[in-house]
């Protein structure tokens, strides 16, 4: 268990030495090795959780997280981590790339041009004659039935007839292998001012620049091996490609969009998944077409929210912090200004000399820059409902997605006082530390609760107080004294994070002396005094309380499965357990009200 299985929604992008991908594609083994917003750390450990309460923040800067409610992030202070559930509006919060955490090779490319398989080529593989197929086709069988047969079923698959017969007619390419900074280039081109045309059967780029039209026709040359038509239009340039077969590598190895498609337009996997010299080449491309340079730095505009985001999560991992917003006319703008933009022309620039100048024009007109704080503020909260997903990260149990930190761990203040801090900085950790974990009389702290439970699951293992034994002992002192020197406190939380959520764990592992010795009483509210008052030291009742408390306050989750069951306008519901059964007294009454009003069984 990791406090309950803190996770992310299913596409929160994450920095690992594979590129920037998906959490969903991290726990499903793509890679083990992700940056903890200073240095590449290993995953031990992934989870899934199905249909799990989730809160999405997003950011001043325009940052976005999702996550189930119990997820921890860093604010801005570096020190304390906070749910996603008790942030507020106002909050700061710690920002961060992948501390420059990039994959060390370009990506394969396996892609084959479509052929439509002919007779000929039936003939040609079963060894013998044109006439031989047709033959065998109207039923004459001869000593290569079985050869034919065998060609035949591949001809005869739906997938080769539907490819056109014109198919063969169309112009070969040179496919790249690997995606290298000149395809990487390419695609800049076409994802900024480029388009594709399935209805006209071409593709190109649009552009009122000189070197931009003859840079784009060259790459075309010098990737594909075809030729390009330069079509001067007024003031613009249309560079025009007409091969289909290019269009369908584009499509389907690469996942371009076609047509009217601007709102939909995102950075390929393939170039998230790049070296950095792979994305340097991209981004400089695309910021050459959609991208402004001047005295308020660089601006980006897209209409495309997606890829206004990865654009912004590709900045971080080069130290260039931005501020992504939606524009009135349903645009969005990508801003860079300060250190963040002389960091942009050293590390990216633009490949447009105009623009590169005017940048370093920019940079040249300031004597220093403002110091750039990577953090930022919560200004929207967002309730939902998802699957989550969660990985387990090795000494700091922390790493960089969606450009905020996240934390996973029981482990934190072990790992903070034992592996991280300096001695000089442990007096501050522990000011922190202790707010956090603090628990007023009379109140029920859930962080202290769990930390101290976790404490106590390693204890008793390592001393042997589980089993028939010790259940049995009835012997006070015996029980206090008892160390069978086991030593298996580590294995078992480790067993434990791995099987409970928060209800099971509470369910499982409280126990009667922990109760007693953490002072744990069940309390109700005295009108006459006007104070809460002790009214139960039972195990049981508080076990109870607990329980209730982490399950909607006591009340059962109930949901709709059907309400046209069997097409009878019958309404089926679940129960949906999580660790309190239902009062059957109070269930029938709700039935029986529920079939009132649905009038229905």
């Amino acid at each position: 268990m990791n406090e309950g299985w803190a996770c992310l929604l299913r596409d929160s992008l994450v920095f690992t030495d594979q590129g920037l991908i998906p959490i969903h594609a991290v726990v499903g083994g793509a890679t083990s090795t992700v940056s903890d917003g200073h240095q590449p750390r290993q995953v031990y450990d992934q989870h899934t959780i199905r249909d799990h309460e989730t809160i999405t923040v997003r950011t001043r800067r325009g940052l976005r997280l999702g996550g189930s409610t119990n997820h921890r992030i860093l604010l801005a202070d570096r020190q304390t981590w906070r749910r996603l559930d008790q942030l507020l509006p106002g909050d700061k919060v710690a920002v961060s790339g992948g501390a420059g955490l990039w994959p060390k090779q370009e990506v394969a490319l396996a892609w084959e041009a479509p052929r439509r398989l002919s007779l000929s080529d039936v003939a040609d593989s079963a060894d013998v004659s044109v006439w031989t197929v047709l033959r065998h086709r109207a039923g004459t069988r001869g000593t290569h039935a079985a050869g034919i047969a065998a060609a035949l079923e591949t001809y005869d698959d739906p997938a080769n007839l539907a490819l056109p017969l014109s198919i063969a007619k169309r112009t070969p390419i040179q496919v790249p292998q690997r995606l290298d900074i000149s395809l990487a280039a390419f695609l800049g081109y076409l994802v900024g001012d480029g388009h594709i045309s399935r209805v006209k059967r071409m593709l190109g780029l649009t552009t009122g620049d000189d070197s931009q039209a003859e840079r784009f026709a060259a790459l075309a040359k010098e990737v594909f091996g075809l030729e390009a038509r330069m079509k001067r239009d007024g003031n613009r340039w249309r560079v025009l490609i007409h091969s289909e077969t290019l269009s369908d590598f584009l499509v389907e190895a690469l996942g371009l969009t076609t047509g009217q498609s601007a709102r939909e337009k995102r950075i390929p996997d393939a170039i998230l998944r790049s070296p950095e010299p792979v994305v340097r080449a991209f981004l400089r491309a695309y910021f050459d077409c959609d991208a402004y340079a001047g005295r308020q730095g660089v601006i980006l505009s897209t209409a495309s929210d997606q890829l206004a985001e990865q654009v912004q999560l590709l900045l971080l991992n080069y130290g260039i912090l931005s501020r992504r917003r939606r524009q009135r006319d349903g645009c969005w703008h990508l801003h860079i200004e300060g250190a963040s933009a002389a960091r942009f022309a050293e590390r990216i620039g633009f490949g447009l000399a105009r623009k590169q100048a005017a940048l370093e024009a920019f940079v040249a007109g300031h004597r220093w820059f403002k110091e750039e704080r990577w953090e930022d503020e919560v200004v929207e909260i967002e309730h939902g409902r998802a699957d989550v997903y969660d990985i387990s990260v090795e000494e700091t149990h922390r790493y960089a997605a969606s450009g905020f930190i996240n934390h996973n761990s029981y482990w934190h203040s072990t790992i903070m006082t034992q592996r991280v801090l300096e001695p000089d900085e442990l007096l501050d950790y522990a000011d922190h530390h202790s707010g956090t974990m603090a628990q007023q009389p009379g109140q029920l702290n859930p962080y202290k609760l769990g930390l101290e439970l976790w404490r106590d699951i390693e204890e008793r293992w390592n001393k042997g107080q589980h089993g028939r034994d010790w259940e049995e002992c009835d012997d006070f002192l015996a029980k206090k004294r008892w160390d069978t020197g086991e030593m298996k406190g580590r294995e078992k939380i480790f067993e434990v994070r791995r099987h409970y959520n928060d209800i099971t764990f509470i369910d499982e592992f409280l126990t009667p002396e922990f109760v007693r010795k953490h002072g744990l009483f069940s309390y109700e509210y005295n009108p006459i005094s006007g104070q809460y008052v002790i009214s139960d030291r039972d195990f049981a009742a508080v076990k109870e309380k607990l329980l209730f408390m982490m399950t909607n306050f006591g009340q059962p989750w109930i949901e709709v499965v059907d309400a046209n069951f069997m097409n009878r306008g019958e309404l089926v519901l679940n129960h949906r357990y999580e660790g309190v059964p239902l009062k059957m007294s109070l269930a029938r009454e709700t039935m029986e009200n529920i079939q009132r009003l649905w009038k229905r069984p």
